[in-house]
């Protein structure tokens, strides 16, 4: 129905703090072989999060499961270099091969913990 429309299904894997830190997710596994087999595009996160934590860029508060702000435009940046159109550019593979448009670092504010 969603096809008839002229839509597409896009799924993005947004990993958690722990998958950041171990460089792996196994729920993810499902999920990207899922997307191979049954054709939606799928774009994971998870290695554009393990390249900005290796910098130094923190996206989840210490606190809890939420990103800081640096999380969402992270996120986005990732999606931003795909053509225009509905799904255009996501990969099933979960290393995307996405490039960033733009480097994001943390304000001072997030780096030094703080939530606002």
């Amino acid at each position: 129905m969603m096809r008839a429309e002229g839509g597409e299904l896009a799924v993005v894997l947004i990993p958690t703090r722990e998958d950041v830190t171990a460089g792996y997710s196994k729920a993810a596994e499902p999920i990207v072989k899922f997307c191979k087999e049954t054709g939606p595009s799928c774009l994971s996160l998870l290695d554009r999060f393990v390249k900005e934590r290796a910098s130094g860029v923190r996206l989840y508060f210490d606190s809890d499961i939420h990103w800081t702000r640096v999380g969402p435009r992270s996120g986005a940046v990732e999606g931003a270099p795909a053509p225009p159109g509905p799904a255009a550019g996501l990969s099933a593979r979960p290393d995307s091969t996405a490039t960033p448009a733009a480097t994001t670092r943390s304000s001072p504010s997030e780096s030094a913990g703080s939530r606002r």
